[in-house]
């Protein structure tokens, strides 16, 4: 029997400190008892009823307004169980809920603690653990997964050697018919098996998940290229899915398009700053554009989104056409 635990909470995808949100850790021991900790957005809470046997522990944030449950992450305590841990990173370094761009790789981490694996007479739930990897694609424009969304199973398979394993640059499982819209999830799971009366949907050890998201789109209208301009026109600017942490705007530069442009003129009145942790949409118009390209030249528009997999162009628009200065052909005379 461990007599007491101390319990850690993490940062998390949710705001756990905004004052809207309380938060709490549900916990279900093997032999039924259930009971509920408050803990604070921040720091440890320990358990003096102890664990006897095997406790599973879930941590969830509660919406004041709705009282409406999130669930954030879940952790299995036992006196007998090996023990886990798995972490997910990728090229975005957002640490609470791990996510990345559905064209961008990830990393798994896991390490196993604790199994026997030089008595070949103890039970399976100390020889072994089972990871399991599970995948579920968002309805179209969704940023969770349905209630009734199918989990596809990908791996699941026993481990038996301690330590820490690593997979590496894996690129989502997510299934689509466009590839550049698909979102949704992957959960990478370490199990105990079900020995010694541990019930298997109480025999998690550790879990993470990764959000996978579209790749962002743009386009720009309100100008012909057929067209030489005098005056230039409202320009409408529509940004779909930009990614949850990004920069975007609009950029202008004289010539034909090209990957280094010599000097560019950044539009301040198109930037868009998000610093979320869902896809956003956007769409604005801008009418300033007369103020900020004041020479005659042809010009390229270009839509430039910014994120920590790099720079990309959501959209082009080339030839811009200006031509202001009218020139005018005549004679002067004189008569007597």
């Amino acid at each position: 029997m461990k007599k007491s635990l101390c319990l850690l909470l993490c940062s998390t995808g949710l705001s756990l400190a905004d004052e809207r949100y309380t938060n709490e850790i549900r916990v279900e021991h093997m032999d039924g008892t259930q009971y509920s900790l408050d803990i604070a957005a921040e720091g440890t809470r320990t358990d003096t009823r102890g664990v006897l046997g095997s406790a599973r522990y879930s941590l969830y944030t509660i919406k004041n307004e709705d009282n409406t449950p999130y669930f954030l992450d879940e952790k299995t305590v036992s006196s007998y169980h090996p023990q886990s841990a798995v972490r997910i990173t990728s090229a975005d370094p957002y640490e609470a809920i791990p996510r990345t761009r559905v064209d961008y790789p990830f990393n798994v981490e896991y390490d196993i603690t604790g199994l026997i694996t030089d008595d070949p007479d103890v039970q399976d739930a100390a020889k072994s653990v089972v990871f399991d990897h599970r995948i579920v694609a968002y309805a179209p424009g969704a940023t969770e997964a349905a209630a009734d969304a199918t989990w596809t199973l990908h791996d699941h398979d026993p481990v038996g050697q301690n330590g820490t394993h690593y997979i590496n640059n894996i690129l989502t499982q997510i299934e689509s018919d466009n590839l550049p819209d698909a979102r949704g999830e992957e959960i990478f799971s370490i199990y105990a098996n079900p020995d010694w009366g541990v019930a298997p949907d109480a025999s998690l050890l550790a879990q993470q998940r990764v959000q996978i998201w579209p790749i962002a789109k743009g386009t720009v209208s309100g100008i012909d290229t057929a067209v030489e301009y005098a005056k230039l026109p409202v320009v409408t600017v529509e940004l779909v899915d930009l990614y949850p942490a990004s920069t975007t705007y609009l950029r202008v530069y004289k010539g034909a398009p090209t990957p280094t442009p010599a000097t560019v003129i950044k539009i301040n009145t198109s930037f868009v700053i998000i610093d979320d942790v869902l896809p956003t949409d956007r769409t604005f118009v801008l009418t300033e554009l007369d103020s900020k390209i004041t020479e005659d030249a042809i010009y390229t528009v270009e839509i430039v989104h910014e994120t920590p997999f790099g720079a990309d162009l959501l959209g082009q628009l080339y030839p811009l056409n200006i031509k202001r200065s009218i020139k005018i052909n005549g004679n002067v005379n004189s008569s007597e």
